[in-house]
């Protein structure tokens, strides 16, 4: 979840954190400004932040710009002939946007279960197969020029504590199909061990692909796996010449 603000003035969060004194130190008009602080985007956001539920997917980023001055216009483009307001109002450079840049690129992977038999019970665990599938469209050159770039960064996935190569460099030769596939085996000890499936660019930590992190028995459920027959309750699915030879048997019969 990305945020963005609109910006603030350093001087009219001084202004409310310092007491000016006389008239200006009012009930009313603390009211009013505890009212406007407790209204602001930055608590809003922390509000936000603070109701994220424990063991969900996901980063939060929040980007926001703070003006020496008062506040400019929305809707005012003098600034952007400003180089000084330029600098000041631009996020390049801000780790938490390197991070945003690479929960991005690694949320174009998703992971699946083999369709037949996606796992199998073994020596106490669960022996699992998938594969890693990227969403850029086949033979396009988002995707070549992604393959690229990654084969260069030497980047890799790790699924649970286990590293496994993703051979970005052989793309497009190992699929004459155009698609990014890359089958993964892993073991589990339960079906609902939750499983991180991470894409690492950069060698001081990686980001969750998309889903991630999530257990065996979410990805049976979501892929409906589990439906073998056709239906949830596995019944046999009726015809409309079943229906006739029920209803002709529960047809009454006529007294001569």
């Amino acid at each position: 979840l990305v945020s963005a603000g609109t910006g603030s003035s350093r001087e009219e969060k001084q202004l409310a954190r310092e007491p000016s004194g006389g008239w200006q130190d009012c009930f009313l008009l603390r009211l009013v400004r505890a009212f406007r602080t407790l209204r602001s985007d930055k608590n809003a956001w922390q509000r936000l932040v603070a109701h994220k539920k424990v063991g969900r997917s996901g980063e939060f980023f929040r980007f926001d710009v703070e003006f020496d001055g008062p506040e400019p216009p929305l809707d005012s483009l003098s600034s952007f002939d400003d180089p000084e307001c330029d600098d000041e109002c631009t996020f390049q450079g801000l780790p938490a946007l390197k991070r945003l840049v690479l929960c991005a690129r690694a949320e174009l992977f998703i992971f699946e279960l083999r369709a037949s038999q996606p796992y199998l019970f073994s020596d106490g665990g669960y022996e699992c197969c998938g594969h890693i599938r990227c969403r850029l469209g086949a033979h396009s050159e988002s995707l070549k020029e992604f393959m690229s770039q990654l084969a260069r960064s030497k980047a890799h996935f790790r699924i649970g504590g286990h590293e496994v190569a993703g051979d970005f460099a052989s793309y497009p030769m190992i699929r004459p199909d155009g698609h990014f596939f890359l089958e993964v085996r892993f073991r589990v000890a339960s079906l609902q061990e939750s499983l991180a499936v991470c894409l690492w660019e950069t060698p001081d930590e990686g980001r969750n692909i998309s889903g991630s992190p999530f257990t065996v028995q979410q990805l049976v459920r979501s892929q409906k796996l589990e439906q073998c027959f056709g239906t949830s309750d596995h019944r046999k699915k009726r015809c409309r010449d079943d229906d006739d030879d029920e209803a002709s048997r529960k047809r009454p019969r006529c007294r001569r």
